[in-house]
């Protein structure tokens, strides 16, 4: 499997994936996990060499915009 940036798996558009938040060191405070799903199966609706953009449900957009403000966001291809 031929390998993107970062080591990342290539992605295309029309792929499914989930968006992942990752919380920045000491944030969580060991109380929670470091990283949860934030939406799931979002299609990716463009692919370039620096960014991948994702359609999500408007309801859950406040959330990705807080978690790319403060944390990490992954995307991990999602499976069938």
């Amino acid at each position: 499997v031929p390998l993107g940036p970062a080591g990342a798996p290539p992605l295309v558009v029309g792929d499914l994936v989930d968006v992942v938040a990752v919380l920045p060191a000491g944030l969580d405070a060991g109380t929670e996990p470091p990283a949860f799903p934030l939406v799931e199966r979002a299609a990716v609706v463009d692919v370039t060499d620096q960014a991948v953009s994702v359609a999500v449900p408007e309801a859950d957009a406040p959330r990705v915009a807080w978690a790319l403000s403060n944390g990490s966001v992954v995307l991990a291809l999602a499976g069938g």
